[in-house]
């Protein structure tokens, strides 16, 4: 092991002996000429030095990339009433993320070798957003700033799919800690695209998998709640039943993932849901738009199911141009707020 000493002096008059590798320190009033001493190989503290500032360049970008995004999220729900259902990055490896439904006026760029991840509840009044490389992370929320993740050992991180494509459309944290997902895979059903729900325990180990879909067509999800039953209800979109085209398609699963009924409601053009929730009743109510009813062009729509999938009443909403909703809640006088 050599001893290193590194001589750091400012402009200025200062004692001859300062360039002295014996001096330690030198004192002088109103500047400073430091030597710092240091047994240890020059490439150890070519590493440390790197590392550290390596660390804290990351976690300043991930800071600023979410403040930013925080933004553009808040700027998201003031035009449209809620948070995003999801947040994809637009094609791989280009780090920008845009909200579904689409909007590119609310795109968020990741920065450097950041990847974002990001969540809303099932009537998307929250959010949780994380930036993370493969060693620091940093997340926010809609009443939170950029706050550091520390690493635990129920961290995890995994993949979950085949040879063509899958993608989590909404994803939630179930009652007993573990995580469900619901989107689309063209691995494991029909190659336009089958709905896909898939359940996770709390470290991240598939528990099942469930595909929903017909043949040659498209069926989607968007939109995934826990129901107070334990088990699941989603909303999406399905070409392969229903009327027509695309149509209304809300499916309920039991807590194992086992089907309990599906229903579909539309016309002979394009009708699709974006958002649903479970109504005080145990019902289930679901929102978004309707070519098939109401005015000339795309209207708002809102359908009231059972707890069994018996649909109660719909009704539309809107004019001439288009109009659709993205969002539903449950008011406190048992009434819905879109």
């Amino acid at each position: 092991m050599s001893t290193l000493y590194i001589s750091i002096c400012f402009d200025a008059p200062v004692r001859s002996d300062c360039n002295d590798a014996s001096v330690a320190f030198c004192d002088i009033p109103e500047y400073a000429t430091i030597v710092i001493a240091a047994s240890m190989p020059i490439t150890t503290i070519t590493i440390v030095a790197y590392s550290g500032i390596s660390q804290k360049a990351t976690e300043s970008t991930q800071q600023s990339d979410l403040s930013e995004a925080k933004k553009q999220l808040e700027l998201y729900k003031i035009d449209n009433g809620s948070y995003p259902s999801s947040m994809t990055e637009t094609s791989e490896g280009s780090s920008t993320y845009c909200p579904y439904p689409p909007a590119t006026e609310y795109c968020i760029k990741a920065s450097g070798n950041n990847k974002y991840v990001y969540s809303s509840t099932g009537n998307r009044q929250t959010y949780n957003l994380t930036a993370s490389n493969e060693t620091i992370a940093y997340q926010i929320t809609e009443n939170t700033a950029p706050t550091k993740i520390t690493n635990a050992d129920n961290s995890f991180a995994m993949a979950y799919g085949e040879v063509e494509n899958e993608r989590s459309m909404s994803h939630i944290q179930t009652s007993n800690g573990g995580f469900a997902a619901v989107g689309y895979t063209t691995s494991f059903g029909e190659i336009n695209g089958d709905i896909l729900l898939s359940k996770f325990n709390s470290e991240g180990t598939l528990s099942w998998s469930r595909k929903w879909g017909g043949a040659s067509n498209i069926d989607w999800a968007y939109s995934l709640i826990q129901t107070s039953d334990g088990g699941f209800a989603i909303t999406g979109y399905t070409v392969s039943f229903g009327a027509g085209n695309a149509d209304v398609l809300l499916v309920k699963f039991t807590s194992d993932g086992n089907l309990s009924w599906s229903k579909t409601w539309g016309g002979t053009d394009n009708d699709n849901v974006i958002s649903i929730v479970q109504t005080n009743d145990g019902g289930l109510v679901v929102t978004g738009g309707t070519y098939s009813f109401g005015g000339a062009s795309n209207n708002v729509f809102i359908s009231k199911y059972t707890n069994d999938g018996t649909l109660s009443w719909s009704k539309t909403w809107g004019g001439t141009a288009y109009d659709s909703a993205s969002s539903v809640i449950q008011t406190s006088d048992g009434g819905f707020l879109l």
